[in-house]
Formats: C-alpha cells, sequence, structure tokens
C-alpha cells in the first residue's frame, strides 16, 4: 500500500448503529422530513444524555436561521430550556446539555 493513501478504515470503524445509519442513505428532496427527523434525534440524545455537548449546522446562516432553528424551536418543549443565547446561538438545556448553532 502506497504510505501516502488515505483509508478511513485507518481511522474509523462504526459502531453497529452508526454503520446502520451510515448504510440507510438518508436522503431526500425539499419537504421530505429531513430537519424535523434530525431536529428530534439531537434533541433526543441531548435529553438522554445529560453535560452532552452538540451542533447543529446548515451551510449557510440563513438556511440554518430560516429552516433548521425555525423547525428546532417549533419542536423544542420550552420546559426543557434553561437558557438561550441569541447572540451566541447557544441553547443550554435544563440537565445541562448544550447545542450550538453554526453555519459551516
Amino acid at each position: 500500500m502506497n504510505q501516502h493513501q488515505f483509508r478511513l478504515s485507518d481511522y474509523y470503524n462504526p459502531l453497529p448503529k452508526q454503520k446502520l445509519f451510515h448504510e440507510s442513505h438518508f436522503m431526500g428532496g425539499v419537504g421530505s422530513g429531513k430537519t424535523t427527523a434530525l431536529v428530534w434525534e439531537a434533541l433526543m440524545l441531548s435529553l438522554e444524555y445529560p453535560n452532552n455537548y452538540g451542533l447543529i449546522g446548515r451551510y449557510t446562516y440563513p438556511e440554518l436561521r430560516d429552516t433548521t432553528m425555525f423547525e428546532f424551536f417549533q419542536i423544542l418543549p420550552p420546559a426543557v430550556i434553561k437558557d438561550f443565547s441569541k447572540t451566541e446561538n447557544k441553547l443550554t438545556l435544563t440537565n445541562g446539555s448544550v447545542i450550538i448553532f453554526r453555519h459551516l
């Protein structure tokens, strides 16, 4: 093997559930529910694992603000919000988990 050849398997060996995710080919057109599903996944994981630190991102800030963050805050139960900093786009949940929103 060429010593400069990159092999992902040298760095990442997915766990069984991660492998299922990668094999799912999670795709779809506009309006197919991708954002809703991923928002729920982020929220469930952040609530299940206290003091988790997560990132929700979109390619551009307008996409992040107008679709992903809009959907997220429509779904988010107010009872689980400890703090939200609009200037930092940083949400802290009552269990100590933090979710930051960033454009990529």
